[in-house]
């Protein structure tokens, strides 16, 4: 050593562990979690122009996950109402660990088709299986004005069996 005593008070300033790296890490770790769980908890739903044919998907994913089925059933065109019925809705499985999001819109006139992503989470699946991604076409047609669905959309598949 070079023989000088060490300055008052400079035993209570150093860190005799090596802590305050471990302090940081620790700290920045909890802020990126509280960081993730903010975000997905206050995200809310993409909204899309009214009138629109995303607007008319959400709308009918809203009212199927809600188990509004005459409210979905509403969003069929007259022909698709005249081969389904609303129960073909309530026969429907829908897991309640699904997220829906737009994958796609084409419009050519007046028709449109709709690509939606379907990511379900299994988390308590026993085989750890994890999340598995689906995409389906919801095909939509303008009548007077408004766009209906009118052909059968995910999660029916088959109507009047």
């Amino acid at each position: 050593m070079d023989g000088k005593a060490p300055e008052p008070g400079a035993e209570e300033r150093r860190d005799p562990a090596g802590r305050t790296p471990l302090i940081w890490f620790a700290a920045g770790l909890v802020g990126v979690i509280v960081v993730t769980i903010l975000i997905n908890v206050l995200r809310s739903p993409a909204s899309y122009p009214p009138g629109s044919p995303e607007a008319a998907v959400q709308g009918y994913l809203q009212a199927v996950l809600d188990g509004d089925d005459d409210g979905a059933f509403a969003r069929f065109t007259p022909e698709l109402r005249e081969r389904c019925a609303s129960r073909d809705l309530d026969e429907t499985f829908v897991p309640d660990q699904v997220r829906i999001t737009l994958a796609e819109t084409d419009i050519d006139a007046d028709d449109a088709r709709v690509t939606i992503r379907l990511r379900f989470d299994r988390d308590s699946d026993p085989f750890d299986a994890g999340s598995f991604d689906s995409f389906e076409r919801i095909d939509l047609t303008r009548v007077g004005g408004e766009w209906l669905i009118d052909e059968e959309p995910w999660p029916v598949f088959f109507c009047g069996r």
